[in-house]
């Protein structure tokens, strides 16, 4: 096959190799896209097909002039990886997945599973406050394996924990209840007058019986220790927690079905702390140059992308590369006009620990967290759909799913 070198600017690459012809055009491609380039066109006028999926040559297809899209060189991670970027209204993003598996000081991220992480509570101990009648309590390891209070108010207590205030800490344990009322709160002290109340009667929700889950941060002092305390109040109960899984959330990323064939096209997923890390997820050259000013957008940043292509409700479409190569079908309203090439990079729901969803949705992290209710501690993220042309803006994602990164800079 005959290879057109068209010089940069170009999507994806600097060669198109020739695979058609049609009256008046040349059909190309470079191995993602299809592209025509009128036979007597010395300005090399291209044109991008929105719908390439077994494109013959013949086919009656839409076009977008993509010299109408301004790309850029490409910039460089610091693994080596290169990504080509666009420029949007008054942003820079880059086209594809962030795959980089090393933060801007070269520090390899530590964990290759967005779920790991180390194990804090190892026992339980039993404190009874004067004048209640607190008929018995066992614990076996991390489990409370029966407790009876028959009055009064009694507190089980972890074993110490060294966590800091960068520490996700991640909390799931089944409660069974055999007979009276519920315990009270769950909450974790750092041993400063610094507690995360993670369910209490005022706030919901409560502890419930059944499968309980909490994440978050230590407040206080960032090298302090801490330990959780399950309380029962006045009323009668008997119930039995296990098994009590507590866990620092290591920074993470893994590829989609653990496959790193699928980092190409579709990047890497990440959990939050991976992305929230003070040693930066974002580094970037450009010809052989440190290039500032990249970053994990925020919410903002996102808002600003999806107003210049016309807002929350039609945005989604501009951004999702077309066709039926990283989208299963529908793929409505696909057009990626502005060169964003948004893909169903799918995600890693930690919980569960399953992958999910490549082709129909696509989500990926900004740099911001939230607290749900008063305890929860969730990442926002955005989203895109194979059925919709609306782009999904959430502030109540789990930190630990694996989702995937774009980059963007102000220019």
């Amino acid at each position: 096959m005959p290879v057109l070198s068209l010089g940069l600017p170009l999507p994806f690459g600097k060669n198109l190799t020739v695979i058609g012809y049609t009256v008046g055009y040349i059909i190309l491609t470079d191995g993602i896209d299809i592209f025509r380039k009128g036979i007597r066109d010395d300005s090399f006028m291209l044109d991008k097909a929105i719908t390439p999926t077994g494109f013959s040559g013949t086919e009656d297809v839409d076009w977008v002039n993509i010299w109408e899209i301004e790309y850029t060189s490409p910039v460089v991670d610091y693994d080596g990886n290169e990504y080509n970027t666009v420029i949007i209204g008054d942003q820079e993003w880059i086209v594809q997945n962030l795959r980089t598996t090393h933060y801007a000081d070269g520090t390899a991220i530590e964990d290759p599973d967005p779920w790991s992480g180390t194990d804090i509570v190892t026992s339980w101990t039993n404190s009874i406050y004067e004048n209640n009648d607190f008929e018995t309590l066992t614990t076996n390891g991390a489990d409370i394996t029966s407790a009876i209070n028959s009055s009064g108010a009694g507190t089980m207590t972890s074993n110490l924990i060294t966590a800091t205030t960068e520490d996700l800490i991640f909390v799931e344990f089944t409660l069974t209840l055999t007979s009276g009322a519920l315990p009270q709160t769950l909450q974790y002290n750092n041993g400063f007058g610094q507690i995360v109340s993670l369910s209490s009667a005022t706030t919901a929700p409560t502890i419930v019986e059944g499968l309980n889950r909490y994440c978050f941060y230590p407040r206080g002092d960032a090298a302090g220790t801490g330990l959780f305390q399950l309380s029962v109040g006045g009323l009668a109960t008997e119930f039995s927690v296990t098994p009590f899984n507590a866990r620092i959330i290591n920074p993470g990323f893994c590829y989609y079905d653990d496959n790193n064939t699928y980092a190409p096209s579709y990047g890497a997923l990440y959990n939050l702390p991976a992305v929230l890390d003070s040693r930066e997820l974002v580094y970037f050259t450009r010809d052989g140059v440190e290039e500032s000013g990249w970053r994990v957008p925020t919410v903002t940043d996102i808002e600003t992308l999806s107003d210049y292509l016309g807002g929350d409700l039609i945005s989604a479409g501009k951004l999702k590369a077309a066709g039926l190569t990283f989208w299963d079908t529908p793929n409505t309203g696909a057009t990626d006009e502005v060169g964003f090439r948004g893909v169903g990079s799918g995600d890693r729901y930690a919980l569960a620990g399953y992958f999910a969803q490549m082709g129909t949705r696509g989500y990926y992290w900004t740099s911001e967290e939230y607290y749900n209710q008063e305890y929860n501690r969730t990442g926002g993220s955005y989203g895109l759909q194979n059925d919709d042309v609306e782009i999904i803006i959430s502030p109540s994602d789990w930190p630990i799913n694996g989702y995937a990164v774009r980059c963007v800079r102000d220019i």
